[in-house]
């Protein structure tokens, strides 16, 4: 195997100096036979493989660089941002994001899902013990509860902690008023919230707490809240939901303005992420939808 290394080939610039050769399932190395500048040559034997090593010109050896420990992210507890009322975002779905198949468990139905909610609004609240700004939003949501009630709108919250902080968490909900409602979010489900956050607000948008997803009586996605929302806001939301119509330009908060282009949402990415991450009812849900619209594409 030969590699070539080159200086620079850039303005203000550098390549790489390092030099990488795969080997398959070999597990020794031959021999490493360096051609410097100059045309000196020098070889290197005796080389463990699966390691770095530091090659100096006129050396005689080759010195073994240490790499330290990789940390796994895969058992580290799932955190999120928080977000403060000023700081707070409010994105409007026009074509609207179907998710009546996801899991929505509850502390007593582990089986509980987006569609036992369907026929009136709700609202997917994310938080956490750790986070100020979600227990002052929460404690609104109980003050107002009669007029959410009145607007046919339910409250359901999740709280994102770990496993071991649930019965805590559930307690802590039950106080502040939650508690019929309320479940947790393992990190299973936590990741395919996540996939769906991706979804609507791109693969780099970081996660806060709290966060919310208002639904329609169809169990779509149609307001997201990043940050602590107003009771008033969310009101104003569930009112307007039949008025915000991807279908219908020219109704509701959508008069103003002047429309550049028409955007199909495309469930195929979607499924494919949750394929990937091991969710296969719900990527069949939305394998689903995407082979409908195609077909009325057609």
């Amino acid at each position: 195997r030969v590699r070539s290394l080159r200086a620079g080939d850039g303005y203000l610039s550098q390549s790489t100096r390092f030099m990488h050769f795969g080997l398959g399932d070999s597990d020794e190395v031959c021999v490493v036979e360096v051609v410097w500048p100059d045309g000196q040559v020098e070889r290197y034997e005796d080389l463990t493989v699966d390691r770095i090593w530091r090659l100096v010109q006129g050396a005689g050896h080759a010195v073994e660089v240490k790499r330290e420990q990789a940390v796994s992210m895969a058992g580290a507890p799932t955190s999120a941002i928080g977000m403060s009322e000023s700081e707070a975002r409010r994105i409007v779905l026009i074509d609207r994001l179907p998710m009546s198949a996801f899991p929505l468990p509850s502390y007593d139905r582990p089986e509980r899902s987006v569609a036992d909610f369907e026929g009136g609004p709700t609202l997917i609240n994310l938080w956490g013990l750790s986070c100020a700004n979600c227990f002052k939003e929460l404690a609104e949501f109980r003050d107002a509860s009669d007029r959410l009630q009145a607007a046919g709108l339910r409250v359901v919250p999740l709280s994102t902690d770990p496993v071991e902080q649930q019965d805590r968490a559930r307690e802590v909900i039950g106080k502040l008023g939650h508690g019929v409602l309320a479940g947790p979010t393992d990190p299973k489900q936590y990741e395919a919230l996540q996939l769906l956050f991706s979804e609507i607000l791109g693969a780099s948008a970081p996660s806060y707490l709290p966060s919310s997803l208002l639904l329609d009586a169809q169990g779509r996605v149609c307001v997201v809240y990043q940050g602590p929302v107003s009771v008033e806001t969310l009101l104003n939301d569930v009112a307007s939901i039949g008025r915000m119509r991807a279908d219908n330009r020219f109704t509701g908060q959508l008069e103003s303005g002047r429309w550049l282009a028409t955007r199909t949402r495309g469930f195929r990415g979607l499924a494919q992420g949750l394929r990937a991450a091991g969710h296969g009812a719900l990527a069949d849900f939305y394998d689903k939808l995407a082979t409908r619209d195609a077909a009325m594409r057609r």
